[in-house]
């Protein structure tokens, strides 16, 4: 339930317009509570197809290991130049659920390689998205 002996919340922000992710763990933290965010935002383009002041590059990203007793649950994760919520490696204890991931540039969920055991994915709108709504890649255990 701890990082350095704090509780982790992220809860109701609205997180929009970073050149890279909307958040980032880059260890895994057990306990972690993302929820009630608003992630990403259409944004403006213009004739070069710049856009700014909307999308991140990824809304969540997630980094290898054990999320025992996490959740990312009841966020709008929408418009966001790549996925909605990426793990480039294996997450385990993790509960994704009653999100929004809509309008995203790939996928929904992204995960790419490795052990997700005891990561639980339901309840979730997933929709309109560039490609998979769930992307599982080779190798996932």
């Amino acid at each position: 339930d701890h990082l350095g002996g704090m509780i982790v919340r992220i809860i109701d922000n609205t997180i929009y317009g970073n050149s890279a992710f909307g958040i980032e763990t880059v260890a895994p933290v057990s306990g972690l509570t993302i929820t009630g965010n608003d992630i990403g935002r259409q944004g403006t383009s213009n004739p070069w197809g710049y856009v700014s002041d909307g999308p991140n590059a990824h809304g969540i990203v997630l980094a290898p290991g054990d999320y025992d007793g996490s959740s990312i649950s009841n966020n709008i994760i929408a418009h966001n130049l790549r996925s909605a919520i990426y793990a480039p490696g294996g997450v385990t204890g993790l509960d994704i659920a009653g999100n929004a991931l809509i309008l995203n540039g790939t996928h929904g969920i992204e995960f790419v390689t490795g052990d997700f055991t005891g990561t639980a994915v339901h309840d979730n709108v997933i929709r309109s998205n560039g490609a998979d709504g769930i992307s599982l890649g080779a190798g996932i255990g």
